[in-house]
């Protein structure tokens, strides 16, 4: 799927936006590989669940005290 660099307090953020092509791709390896887990993990047939990716916008929520549009990770995170 995508990769993650490791973070550290010291690296400037940069953030690498995919094309949209890329994100959907992505989205859909992800939902493919849940209802593998599942099943192999519980036995629990793809067509008995139901996935659901939902995506909050950054300035709807807030962590580190800080509201997420505003905090910098200080790592670099590509898809």
């Amino acid at each position: 799927m995508g990769t993650v660099r490791s973070c550290s307090s010291s690296s400037p953020r940069t953030a690498s936006r995919s094309t949209s092509r890329r994100v959907e791709a992505a989205k859909r390896q992800l939902i493919s590989e849940l209802f593998r887990g599942i099943e192999g993990g519980t036995g629990i047939r793809p067509h008995s669940v139901e996935i659901t990716i939902v995506e909050t916008p950054k300035v709807n929520w807030g962590i580190r005290g800080m509201n997420a549009q505003d905090l910098s990770l200080g790592c670099t995170v590509e898809l």
